[in-house]
C-alpha cells in the first residue's frame, strides 16, 4: 500500500507531529474551511453554507432509520436520549477529523488505503459489538462513530461515484468479503487521473482515467510523502499533491470548486454515504440484542417505580414487590423492554432511590428487598419520591405510584407535573385508600400526565400485571383522555377509531358502570373473541383487536367521584 508519508514509521510519526505544529502556528496553509480532508467534520467548517457534514449524514441517517424506516418497532420519534445517542456518535465521527487521526489514510480512504481501511472499519464494528455486550454504551458510540467517518470519507474520496455506481459498495463493510473489495482496485503502479486545473472544475471532469477503483492521494507539505506518479490527487487548498503528475484533485468534500475538483458531485457522495451509514447499522442491529441495539441509539423508554414502605402498607407490601416484578418480566425481551429501571422507596421522613439501572437482576433484587415500617401517620412522602424518580428518569416512560394513603407534600405535585410532562413520562398510581383517602392531586396528576388513578382493594395490589400492560404501551397515541368528575348523571363519549389501528384500549376507573358500543350499535362483551379485559374494583380496562373502524360510544352510567377515562390506539 502507498501511504501520503513515507514508509519508515518513526518518520511518519515525527512528520505528523511537525504537521500539527505548522498548522497549528499558521505556517502550513488548509482548506478556507479550516480542515483539508473529508466532508468537514462540522457546520461550522463548511466552505459554503449549503456544505453537508459528517455530522449532518450521521445525524440524518440515524433520525431516519428510528422516525422513519421503524428500525425499532413501535418507536418513530427522537427524544432526550436517542438525541444524545446521537450527539454521542456523530461527535466521535467528527473527531477523526479533529484529532491524531487527521493524518491516517485509514480514517479517510485515501491513498488507495483499502486494505488498511476495510480493517478499520472491522475493528470499529467489534468494537461497537463488544462494548454493547459490556453495557459499555459510550464507548460502543465512539467506535460507531470512527467507523462511520471512514465509512462516509469512501464516497468523497474514491471513484466510486465517478465510474457509475448508483448506490453503495456491497462489499465495503462487508468483512467476508475484503478480498473482493482488493480485487477491483487499481494495481500500484496504474495511472489512474489525468491532470486538471486546480481552480476549474469544469477542466476536472473526466479527469479520471482509469475504471478500477481508486481513492485521492494527499500530500500534507512540499517535500513529505510524494504521491506515486498518475495516481490521483486530493485536491483542494492545502493539497501539495497538485504540484505533481495528475494534479487538480477528484475530492468531493463540498461544493466549493476551490476546495473540492469534483464539487459537482458532493450532494451524491453525501447522499451515498448515508445510505451506506443506515446500512452499517442496521448490520450492527443484526448482531447484538434488541435490548442493546436500543441503548446504543438511546432509544426506548424507563420503567419506573415509586412504592410506598410505610408501616400501613405491612399487609401490601409482598404484593407491590410482585406486582413490580411481573411487571419488570413482562417486558424482559419483548418490544416494551426498557432502557432504564427506576426504583424510589416512598417512607416518611424519607425517600430512597433504591436503583437507577440497565440491569435487571439489579433491579429485580432491589424490589425484593422493599420491606414495610416506619411512618407513624397516614399521609406521606409520595410527591417526593415521584419528583426523585422523575430526576433520575433520563427521558419517557412510565412512572408506577403504590400506595395506601394520601400525599403530605403536595405542594411539590406543580413540579411533579410539570417535570413529567417535559420528560414525556407517564404517571399512573394504584391507591388502597386503606390508610386515608385518595388524594386529589393523584388524579390531577395522572390527567395531565396521561396517566390514570386505579383505586383498588389490598387483594388486588399482587396482580397487576395484565392491567399495567395494556394501559401502557409505547407504541399506541391518545385517541381521547377525559378526566372530570361524576355528578349522579350518565356520561357519554364518542370516540373515533380509523382502519390504522390494529388494537383500541378504552380504560375507566373511578367507576365499573360503564358500557362499549361499536359503530354498528352492538355492544362489547368481555367475552367476544377479540376482547380482552381486566376488572378491578375501581376500573375496567377492555383491549379490542382488530377494532371496527367508525364511532365507537363509552357510557358511563350514574355515580359520583372522580372519573377517568382514556382510549389508546
Amino acid at each position: 500500500m502507498e501511504s501520503r508519508f513515507l514508509n519508515n514509521n518513526a518518520f511518519r510519526s515525527t512528520a505528523a507531529g511537525i504537521l500539527i505544529m505548522l498548522m497549528l502556528f499558521g505556517l502550513l496553509p488548509l482548506s478556507p474551511s479550516g480542515t483539508a480532508l473529508a466532508f468537514k467534520p462540522v457546520g461550522s467548517l463548511r466552505a459554503t453554507p449549503n456544505d453537508i457534514t459528517h455530522t449532518d449524514v450521521t445525524e440524518d441517517a440515524i433520525k431516519e432509520l428510528i422516525v422513519n424506516d421503524g428500525i425499532i418497532p413501535g418507536i418513530n420519534r427522537i427524544g432526550r436520549t436517542s438525541q444524545k445517542a446521537i450527539d454521542d456518535i456523530k461527535w466521535a465521527n467528527a473527531r477523526t477529523d479533529l484529532g491524531g487521526e487527521y493524518f491516517t489514510d485509514a480514517g479517510h480512504f485515501t491513498g488507495e488505503a483499502f486494505a488498511a481501511g476495510q480493517q478499520r472499519l472491522q475493528t470499529h464494528f467489534q468494537g461497537v459489538i463488544s462494548a454493547l455486550e459490556a453495557n459499555n454504551v459510550a464507548d460502543a458510540r465512539e467506535n460507531l462513530g470512527r467507523a462511520l467517518h471512514a465509512l462516509q470519507d469512501f464516497y468523497s474520496h474514491t471513484n466510486w461515484i465517478e465510474i457509475g455506481n448508483l448506490t453503495f459498495h456491497p462489499y465495503l463493510g462487508n468483512f467476508d468479503r475484503t478480498a473482493d473489495l482488493l480485487a477491483s482496485a487499481a494495481s500500484p503502479t496504474e495511472r489512474t487521473c489525468t491532470n486538471c486545473l486546480p481552480d476549474s472544475c469544469a477542466s476536472c471532469i473526466g479527469n479520471i482515467s482509469s475504471a478500477r477503483l481508486t481513492s485521492a492521494y494527499f500530500q500534507f507539505a512540499p517535500l513529505i510523502g510524494a504521491k506515486p506518479v498518475g495516481k490521483c490527487s486530493h485536491g483542494g487548498v492545502g493539497d501539495f499533491s497538485d504540484d505533481d503528475d495528475a494534479s487538480g484533485g477528484i475530492n468531493k468534500d463540498s461544493f466549493s470548486c476551490e476546495a473540492s475538483p469534483h464539487s459537482y458531485l458532493h450532494r451524491e457522495a453525501t447522499s451515498m454515504a448515508k445510505l451506506h451509514t443506515k446500512q452499517f447499522i442496521r448490520n450492527i442491529k443484526n448482531r447484538v440484542t434488541l435490548k442493546q441495539f436500543k441503548a446504543l441509539l438511546g432509544v426506548g423508554t424507563t420503567l419506573a417505580f415509586a412504592i410506598d414502605t410505610t408501616g400501613s402498607m405491612s399487609e401490601e407490601i409482598a404484593g407491590a414487590r410482585n406486582t413490580a416484578i411481573q411487571i419488570l418480566n413482562s417486558r424482559i425481551n419483548s418490544l416494551l423492554e426498557p432502557v432504564q429501571l427506576v426504583l424510589v422507596e416512598v417512607n416518611d421522613p424519607y425517600t430512597n432511590l433504591l436503583a437507577d439501572t440497565v440491569d435487571d437482576i439489579v433491579f429485580r433484587n432491589a424490589i425484593n428487598s422493599l420491606g414495610a415500617g416506619g411512618g407513624g401517620d397516614c399521609p406521606e412522602l409520595q410527591q417526593t419520591g415521584l419528583l426523585q424518580a422523575l430526576n433520575a428518569i433520563d427521558d419517557s416512560g412510565e412512572l408506577i405510584l403504590i400506595t395506601d394513603a394520601s400525599a403530605r407534600d403536595n405542594y411539590l405535585a406543580g413540579q411533579v407535573r410539570a417535570l413529567a410532562q417535559e420528560k414525556g413520562v407517564q404517571i399512573t398510581t394504584f391507591a388502597t385508600g386503606s390508610c386515608s383517602p385518595i388524594d386529589p392531586e393523584y388524579y390531577r396528576t395522572a390527567t395531565d400526565t396521561g396517566g390514570q388513578v386505579f383505586v383498588i382493594n389490598r387483594s388486588e395490589v399482587d396482580n397487576l400485571t395484565a392491567l399495567v400492560d395494556f394501559i401502557s404501551r409505547p407504541d399506541a397515541v391518545d385517541v381521547l383522555s377525559i378526566g372530570e368528575t361524576l355528578t349522579g348523571t350518565a356520561k357519554y363519549y364518542s370516540v373515533p377509531v380509523d382502519s390504522t389501528m390494529s388494537r383500541v384500549t378504552f380504560s375507566v376507573s373511578g367507576t365499573t358502570n360503564i358500557a362499549l358500543k361499536r359503530p354498528d350499535g352492538t355492544f362489547v362483551q368481555p367475552s367476544d373473541a377479540n376482547v380482552n379485559s381486566v376488572f378491578v374494583s375501581g376500573g375496567r380496562v377492555y383491549s379490542i383487536t382488530d377494532p371496527a373502524p367508525g364511532t365507537w360510544e363509552v357510557i358511563i352510567g350514574s355515580g359520583f367521584g372522580n372519573l377517568s377515562l382514556r382510549v389508546a390506539g
